[in-house]
């Protein structure tokens, strides 16, 4: 509880990072050309995001602290889009980058990036268009209350909620789900292998087929779901 309450009232890890960090390693990052938003407005919209969203959990929709939460989301946007330029998003298991620039990381499988990634969204992208109050809008993806079906996962929820301001990337199903993460597992098991024997591509004898090449029947919408989500 007390990681919630400090990322609540913003000390969390990310920012303390940023403070620690500033110095040749903050220079080179801003040496780096940006097309779009400067990433410290990103991330500051992307806190005030996780906030919020903790803050949902936490307290009624007429308290003062979650209304301040939201004037903060709303105004983080407003200094993202005031050249009508959006955002984009590349999410990992703890963390959302920008042009490759880590923008918001928390431990945990409660977060915003955790829970976005484990139900297989890989990119959001905040449009310049969008209205300062979708980005909240968005938020009640998150939500467990009734008027969601119980197998809609989060990416069924941002396809119901429609936002015109926003889009996203997810994987297509369990399929495309299980080769990702195969993938990723036959790398490491590749440069595991290559260590201990010395040889390059003594997993692909043992495996005895090409890597990555995997045939499955492609379920239902709602068992990808429940896959997904129980990933």
């Amino acid at each position: 509880m007390s990681s919630d309450m400090e990322d609540l009232f913003g000390l969390g890890r990310r920012e303390v990072d940023t403070q620690e960090d500033s110095g040749p390693k903050k220079e080179k990052e801003e040496e780096k050309t940006i097309e779009g938003p400067a990433p410290h407005l990103v991330e500051a919209f992307c806190a005030a995001l996780s906030r919020l969203e903790l803050g949902r959990r936490l307290y009624s929709p007429d308290n003062k602290l979650l209304i301040l939460m939201k004037e903060r989301v709303d105004d983080s946007w407003r200094l993202i889009s005031v050249r009508g330029e959006g955002i984009h998003l590349d999410l990992t298991e703890n963390a959302m980058t920008y042009h490759d620039i880590e923008v918001f990381k928390q431990e945990g499988r409660d977060t915003i990036a955790s829970r976005l990634f484990q139900d297989g969204i890989r990119r959001l992208s905040f449009l310049g268009t969008m209205a300062a109050d979708e980005a909240s809008t968005f938020l009640s993806i998150f939500d467990k209350g009734q008027e969601w079906q119980h197998e809609a996962d989060l990416a069924d929820r941002l396809w119901i909620l429609d936002l015109k301001g926003m889009r996203y990337q997810a994987v297509d199903g369990f399929d495309e789900l299980v080769k990702e993460t195969r993938g990723q597992a036959q790398k490491q098991s590749a440069a595991a292998m290559a260590q201990l024997t010395g040889k390059r591509g003594a997993m692909d004898g043992l495996m005895g087929a090409a890597p990555g090449v995997l045939t499955l029947h492609k379920p239902s919408k709602l068992v990808s779901a429940m896959v997904v989500v129980n990933y």
